[in-house]
């Protein structure tokens, strides 16, 4: 008998586990205003993502077309302090 290799298992406490990830709930930015910005699937050249604010507060803010990529930095500077809160609790 090896240490190593035990064999006085009993064959009904076999079991193959599986380990299965999760993947972390998505993140929304919400800035000084009470704005959410939203991580989009782009990014830019540099890898960093780029965000969205689909319904800012004020409608004059909404933008058309993609002018300018606001990416975290760019909303931080811009709308900061942000405050980071689960897309899943939204």
């Amino acid at each position: 008998m090896s240490i190593t290799l035990p064999t006085n298992i009993p064959s009904g406490d076999r079991r193959t586990i599986r380990v299965v990830g999760i993947e972390p709930a998505p993140v929304v930015y919400v800035d000084r205003d009470g704005d959410e910005w939203h991580p989009t699937d782009e990014t830019t050249p540099d890898g960093e993502p780029v965000l969205a604010c689909p319904a800012p507060q004020n409608p004059d803010d909404q933008g058309e077309g993609r002018s300018h990529p606001w990416t975290l930095r760019a909303v931080q500077a811009w709308f900061g302090p942000l405050t980071t809160r689960s897309a899943v609790s939204s």
